[in-house]
């Protein structure tokens, strides 16, 4: 890797860990070759990328706008050299994956338990939980989530469609109406994934045309596990 990719790595390691110091170790560098790395990348560019206290780091508008070129640029890198490394490039060590227990169980489970039979000198971690983890703090390499990103420190790649249908029990309906509109599920005892305490939730529903709407919902019944809620 050329030292301009370098830089450009230690700058992206920097923000994705929130810290220039963890960054350096991550590549072996110590704190004050860390800190002259970033110099000379802001020096070639002429611009300053990183708001540096002694508690935390903060992108500037600069940093912003090249962050997202130098995380597109390092991951082409990565694709080209995958492509060379023909049949002598072993895939090897811990891979730890974050998923949400539905959506492990059913769907990411299968593709690890696969992967692994592949990649016989990798070893798996596969955590199931419905709460947000914090992939930095929990040592996670990736997760696999439903919904936007809500962290800009994180690469996300789209999977597949999640695509969603609001039901009830016959004898639910049956016992208080059919809502005519998705407005009318306010005063409805709903299902609720929630996190912590929580008793609503926001349903979000995008018709055919027009804009989207969301409804806060509530209801007596709540957890967060999705398969509890689903089940």
């Amino acid at each position: 890797m050329t030292t301009q990719l370098q830089d450009m790595d230690l700058f992206v390691r920097a923000v994705a860990s929130g810290s220039l110091s963890a960054a350096g170790r991550e590549l072996g560098l110590s704190p004050a070759v860390a800190s002259k790395r970033l110099a000379r990348l802001e020096g070639r560019l002429g611009a300053r990328l990183l708001q540096r206290s002694s508690r935390r780091l903060s992108l500037t508008d600069n940093g912003a706008l090249y962050l997202e070129r130098c995380r597109a640029i390092l991951a082409e890198v990565a694709e080209a050299e995958d492509l060379l490394g023909g049949d002598d490039a072993r895939v090897r060590g811990t891979l730890r994956v974050s998923a949400t227990s539905g959506l492990g169980r059913r769907w990411v489970g299968p593709v690890v338990a696969d992967f692994a039979a592949r990649h016989p000198e990798v070893a798996v971690q596969l955590s199931l939980t419905d709460r947000v983890v914090d992939l930095v703090e929990s040592g996670m390499d990736c997760a696999v989530r439903v919904g936007p990103l809500a962290d800009d420190r994180l690469i996300a790649r789209k999977l597949a469609d999640n695509r969603r249908v609001v039901c009830a029990a016959p004898a639910y309906l049956q016992a208080y109406g059919v809502p005519a509109t998705p407005a009318e599920l306010a005063r409805h005892a709903c299902l609720v994934l929630a996190s912590g305490n929580a008793l609503q939730a926001d349903w979000r529903f995008r018709p055919p045309h027009g804009a989207a709407t969301h409804v806060r919902v509530r209801g007596r019944l709540a957890s967060d596990n999705g398969q509890q809620v689903h089940d």
